[in-house]
This record gives C-alpha cells, structure tokens and sequence, in this order.
C-alpha cells in the first residue's frame, strides 16, 4: 500500500502553484515558498479542553483534552502534555503528566480524594522536524529560520475541574453522535461513527446498538461503532445507540440514547469488462469501480476459477495479456483491503471467431473493376489479406490496395480485352488469433 503523501509537500504543492502566476525568477519563489511553509511549521498546536469537569470525589475519572494541529504519527506520540494549578499545588490523587491516546489527544486521569472547585492549567510540547519530501533549496531556507528541529509549545489553557461530594446527584448521561447523522458510505471502507459520551465516564456506562452488526469499542468521552465488514444496502439502515451508567441514581440520569442512518450504494463496474475472450488474441482490462476508494480494493484476475494471472490495483489500469488455450473462463474479482469479495464478473474465453468478409460493392472505373470488401477480426480490429485474387477465367490480372486494416479494394484489370460475362474472385483474410477464412463469390460483369 503506498503511503499517504505528506501534508507539508501538498503544502509545498499548493504554495508553489499559487505562486506561479506572479513570481518568474527561481530564487525569489523558493524564498517566499519557505516563508509560508515557516508560518506553518512554526504553528503550535491547540488544546480544546470543556470550560468545566465534572468528577466525584474518590472514584477513579478520565477526562479527554484534545488537540488539534499534530501533522505526523511522530509528532502524536512524541508530544508531551502537563498540567499544574495556579492556586499552588494539584489536588492530591491528579498527576501532572497526563497519558496519551493514539491521536496524541491527552488524558486526563486521576482519583480526587477531595470535593472541591480546582482551576487547571494544561499546556503541550511537541518537537516538529522539517519535512523530508521538501526540496533542499527550500529546506536550507527554512532551516536558517527555525533550525532542523523546532520546539513548539501550546498556549496555556485554563479550565475548572468541579469535584463533587459522594452524596450529590451525579450528572445526566448524554450520548451525541458526531455529524453528519444521516451519512452515505462508500462500500468495501469500514464504517466508524463516533459517539460522545457526556456525563459520567464510558468506562462505567454499558452501551448496546440496536445492529448487532456494529462493535462498539470504548474511549476517553467517546465510544466508537465499527462495521468491519463492507456495508452493501438499498435503503438506509437506522441505528439507535443506548447507555446505561451504573451509579444508582434516578433513570431520567442513568440512560440515554441517540441514533444515525447510513445508506451505501453498491458497487458497478465503469465500464463493464468485455463480454467475452479469446485465444491468443491480446485482452485489454481496463475497467474501473464506481461506488469504491480507489486505495481501498484490488482487482483478481483468475482464469478457469483458481488460475491466477493477474492482480492490479485501481492505478495500474489498463492491463493487457493473452489467454492461453487451455483457458476457458476469466473471472474479475474485486476484494477489499479487508478481503472481502465486493464484485465478481465471469466472462468466457473462446476459440477466435474466423474474420467474416462482406461484399461491399462493385462498379466499372474506366477499363477498370473495382470490387470492394470489408472484414474485421474479434473486437472489431484489422485483418490481413493473405490473398485476393481472380481464379477464373484465367490470364485476369489484378491488384489489392492494402493488405492490413478492415475496408478494401480490389483492381481487376485486362477484361475489355478478353470480354469475360463473369469472373471469380478468392480471398483469404487471416485474425490476430490465427483464424483464417477462405470465401470464393462470382462477379457478373455483363
């Protein structure tokens, strides 16, 4: 699977274009090139973390901190976060260094022996390398600025941490689902929606879905639903999502609920494969999947069900072989990255159909009879004349225009002199397979 392309060297991409129409000299565009990739990478990343949160006093809590402007798989598990209080020292049983998840968003975890209102300051470090994939010119540039290495530090973000006593109500659980709720899919991608789990934490609320096809996986204020599998429907499938806290307060606190729909149409050949292959005779597979990501299938090529001949991704289109002799059938499969059979396509393969000739026409051209035919191979594609000739009556002279393509014209000469009613003409056409046709046809010429 090729990687994904680095977000710097699209930026790179976009600022190189944008500066093309206004800028001539090399120098001059490498320079203001590196000034808007330094603005850039020089952005530190933003915390967004809720004005208030709300724990309970002794029960172990997690709270999400989340950031945005991480750029690489680096930069998420390289930066660091810390928190402190302004007011002097953390309420006991808070860490100052916070966990990470997978999209480097913090977590905020802690038992708080104390009910109280605390006022917290979070804060985030991360070391950001110039890009690779920069040209050096442009690198040079950016590093006489801001060095191979570049510390960047989030603002401070203050927020309220309300710990409350063991005998206050606990707060409501809400379940929202992250946008859109009414969502189309491509098919052969699995499908994950977010839902944002308020009040209490996950951990201690069981969730159920009202699909059992969808799993449903557990995070810092959210849970995830996966459908692993390609979804392929007609109608749109609703989905309600239900939450049950477990901490003994009234219903109206404990339970929520919240659904989407998603709709996916199947997948279809664009175009469809031909209709049918040919011994020896060279095929051409150039059909692509409408209703599926292009990075996400590949096309199997089998001859006789279980003769493998050729796999292809959606970027190495067209494919062209030959199918052998032995070969009866060809069948497409497209498979997603998760080896699922998301379309199939059967055709079968046949010994070449011989060039059929048609009769076109004849007329007089001065002292000269012009006789005009047109054959074409399977695929509608050129012939080879091996022979075209008059047979009788003898001494009759004649010639062909070409001896390739699918339209021809044949010369008969010396019949004023010899005056014949009528003559007979062979041709033999031969196909890109080997199949060959031999035809004799009687011109009355009188």
């Amino acid at each position: 699977m090729k990687q994904k392309t680095s977000f710097y060297f699209v930026l790179y991409l976009v600022a190189l274009v944008s500066l093309l129409d206004v800028i001539t000299e090399r120098d001059d565009a490498q320079r203001e090139i590196a000034e808007i990739l330094v603005k850039r990478i020089s952005t530190a990343p933003e915390l967004q973390i809720p004005d208030t949160i709300i724990w309970f006093a002794k029960e172990p809590s997690r709270s999400l901190i989340k950031v945005r402007g991480l750029e690489t798989s680096n930069e998420r598990t390289g930066i660091s976060y810390e928190i402190k209080s302004p007011e002097g020292d953390l309420p006991s049983g808070l860490s100052s260094q916070l966990q990470k998840d997978a999209e480097g968003n913090g977590i905020l975890a802690g038992s708080v022996e104390q009910k109280g209102t605390y006022t917290i300051v979070a804060a985030a470090e991360v070391s950001r390398a110039l890009p690779e994939e920069l040209p050096e010119s442009v690198k040079e540039l950016i590093k006489r600025q801001l060095g191979d290495e570049i510390p960047l530090k989030s603002k401070p973000v203050s927020f309220t941490l309300k710990v409350e006593g063991a005998g206050a109500a606990p707060p409501k659980l809400t379940l929202n689902v992250e946008p859109p709720k009414e969502d189309k899919w491509i098919v052969g991608t699995p499908y994950v929606k977010n839902v944002y789990v308020g009040g209490p934490s996950p951990e201690i609320v069981s969730f159920s879905s009202s699909d059992s096809r969808f799993v449903i996986t557990k995070d810092v204020g959210r849970i995830r639903l996966e459908w692993a599998n390609p979804i392929v429907t007609a109608n749109p499938i609703t989905v309600t999502v239900a939450g049950q806290a477990h901490r003994g307060a009234t219903p109206d606190l404990e339970n929520a609920s919240t659904s989407f729909s998603v709709s996916v149409a199947p997948p279809r050949w664009d175009p469809e494969p031909l209709p049918e292959a040919y011994w020896d005779v060279p095929f051409t597979f150039a059909s692509g999947v409408r209703g599926l990501d292009a990075n996400k299938f590949r096309v199997e090529i089998v001859a006789n069900g279980s003769i493998p001949v050729k796999t292809v991704s959606a970027v190495e289109y067209p494919v062209v072989f030959k199918p052998e002799r032995t070969w009866t059938s060809l069948t497409f499969r497209v498979i997603s990255t998760v080896n699922t059979e998301m379309l199939v396509k059967e055709i079968p393969v046949k010994k070449p159909i011989a060039p059929q000739i048609k009769w076109a026409g004849s007329s007089w051209q001065g002292n000269e009879y012009i006789i005009k035919f047109t054959s074409a191979d399977v695929g509608n594609n050129d012939v080879t004349v091996e022979n075209c000739s008059v047979i009788q009556p003898e001494g009759i002279t004649s010639r062909i225009d070409t001896r390739r393509g699918k339209v021809f014209t044949l010369t008969v000469q010396n019949l004023l002199a010899t005056r014949p009613s009528a003559i007979k003409i062979k041709v033999t056409v031969t196909g890109i397979g080997g199949s060959r046709t031999d035809q004799v046809t009687q011109s009355i010429l009188y």
